[in-house]
């Protein structure tokens, strides 16, 4: 259809140049015919020039319609073909733009999931590093996730790991670029913990469910359903009062923590910085002053 438009175009665009040729070289001979006319006999020029004129401005007429026509013409298919171009640019630029929307979207859920986790209250004094969660963590006989963080960024094996929720698990092993993190739903996860409102202590133990269950919990009568639990700090690896979960209580009676975390949906994580305090074997002494505790 484009084609046949500037065929169209073109054509006419010849059209009014080979009319106005016409003209001029009409108005050449008529000017000629005239001059010789006019050597000959006075009268007659101006009689002539009179019934020319009279003729001359409908022919004009007649003859400048085309020319009119042809230039509307070429108007009307240069506008159409303009028009049309527009269209298939704007048709273009429609079909890439619906192409790039899941990527936007997708950007816009990153970009909140990222203010999230920047504007997780420190819970620590310590450093974290930001990562991503490069692998779907669950299955039946493993929790992890694989990160893109590493030695190399500061990472260290039993270091814990966060998101804007809460605890999702320890880093398990350090490569250069990457890591590796155990989620605290795993079967070989312990988490010593706390229930916030009773502040019993107890172990948060993995068992490859989404939902790890409390161990070793002396008084466990008195945990309700939607307590809190934190981590204790016992141990040394986890800084205390990190969130989890909350508590639920099956009909078995059996107390398993909902964690906060999604598990299975991680993206964008915290690994913190916190360093194990020294055994006691390994702390120095204090100096004691000479004089301190002598008898005066």
């Amino acid at each position: 259809m484009s084609r046949i438009l500037r065929r169209t175009n073109e054509n006419a665009t010849l059209a009014q140049m080979l009319l106005q040729r016409l003209d001029f070289i009409a108005a050449v001979f008529i000017s000629l015919a005239l001059l010789i006319v006019g050597k000959i006999d006075d009268g007659f020029n101006q009689r002539a020039q009179a019934v020319i004129a009279d003729v001359a401005v409908p022919a004009a007429e007649f003859i400048g319609k085309p020319i009119v026509w042809a230039g509307e013409i070429s108007d009307l298919v240069n506008a159409y073909l303009v028009e049309s171009e527009e269209n298939a640019r704007m048709q273009a630029e429609n079909t890439r733009l619906r192409q790039l929307e899941p990527r936007l979207v997708q950007l816009i859920n990153e970009n909140e999931r990222l203010r999230d986790l920047l504007s997780l209250p420190p819970v620590t004094d310590s450093p974290v590093i930001t990562a991503r969660s490069v692998t779907y963590p669950g299955s039946p006989f493993l929790w992890t996730t694989l990160l893109d963080a590493g030695a190399a960024d500061g990472v260290q094996p039993y270091q814990p790991v966060i998101d804007h929720n809460g605890v999702i698990g320890r880093i398990l092993s350090v490569g250069d670029s990457s890591s590796r993190a155990l989620l605290i739903t795993d079967l070989n996860s312990r988490v010593p913990v706390m229930v916030l409102e009773t502040g019993d202590r107890a172990i948060l133990e993995g068992d490859n469910s989404r939902k790890p269950q409390l161990a070793f919990l002396e008084a466990a009568h008195k945990v309700e359903p939607g307590f809190r639990v934190v981590t204790s700090g016992d141990g040394g690896v986890f800084p205390p009062l990190l969130p989890i979960g909350v508590t639920e209580i099956e009909e078995t009676g059996m107390l398993r923590v909902v964690p906060s975390a999604d598990m299975a949906r991680l993206e964008y994580v915290q690994i913190i910085q916190h360093e194990e305090p020294a055994a006691p074997e390994e702390q120095e002494p204090v100096a004691v002053p000479e004089n301190e505790g002598a008898n005066p």
